[in-house]
C-alpha cells in the first residue's frame, strides 16, 4: 500500500493561478460566492472558475485553504488551485491543509504568499482511489466535527437559558 505512494513537490501536483480583481462596486446580484484571501466575501451574478475548486490566501491571510462546492470568483488577493494529472482534488484541499502554507509568509508588509514557495512544499502522493478514500475519511470526521460543534451550540444557548430561570425565578417542586 505504502509502497506504491511517491514523493513529490506540491508544484509537481497542482498549480496556482490567480484570482482576478473584483470590486465590491462591480459585483452584481447573484448566487456566485467570491472569495477572497480569509474566505467568501460576498456574491456576485457570474463566476471566474468552474467548481469545486479550493482557494487559498495569498495576501492578507496567507495560506488560508478554503473550498467551494459551486462555481466560484476567487479574487486577486487569493490563488485557486488546478490539479494536475492523477491527483483528486478533495484530496488535495486535506494536503494543503496540512502543509501549512500561513508558515510561508515571504513578505515584510502585508503578509504575501509566493506561489513557488508553495510549490516545493513536499508531500507523499498515493495513487488516485487512495487519494479519494483518505479524502472521504476524512470529511467523514470533519462532518462529525461541524455537527457536534453545532449540537454544543445549541445546549449552551439551552444552559444559558436555564441558567437565567434558575437564577431569577427558581423552580417550581410540584
Amino acid at each position: 500500500m505504502f509502497d506504491e505512494w511517491s514523493i513529490h513537490n506540491l508544484g509537481d501536483l497542482l498549480s496556482l493561478e490567480y484570482g482576478a480583481s473584483l470590486p465590491e462596486i462591480n459585483r452584481r446580484p447573484g448566487e456566485v460566492p467570491v472569495y477572497g484571501s480569509n474566505g467568501r466575501v460576498g456574491f456576485h451574478s457570474i463566476s471566474l472558475c468552474k467548481g469545486p475548486g479550493i482557494i487559498i490566501g495569498r495576501k492578507g491571510s496567507v495560506g488560508q485553504v478554503c473550498w467551494s462546492e459551486d462555481n466560484f470568483w476567487p479574487i486577486d488577493t487569493s490563488y485557486y488551485v488546478q490539479a494536475k494529472e492523477n491527483t483528486d482534488l478533495r484530496w488535495l484541499y486535506w494536503i494543503l491543509i496540512h502543509s501549512e502554507l500561513f508558515k510561508l509568509d515571504s513578505a515584510t508588509g502585508v503578509p504575501g504568499l509566493n506561489r513557488n514557495d508553495a510549490y516545493s512544499v513536499v508531500a507523499k502522493h498515493p495513487p488516485v482511489n487512495e487519494q479519494k478514500t483518505i479524502a472521504a475519511i476524512l470529511d467523514s470526521v470533519d462532518a462529525t466535527i461541524h455537527q457536534t460543534e453545532a449540537t454544543i451550540a445549541k445546549l449552551r444557548q439551552v444552559k444559558a437559558g436555564m441558567l437565567h430561570d434558575l437564577l431569577t425565578r427558581g423552580f417550581d417542586e410540584n
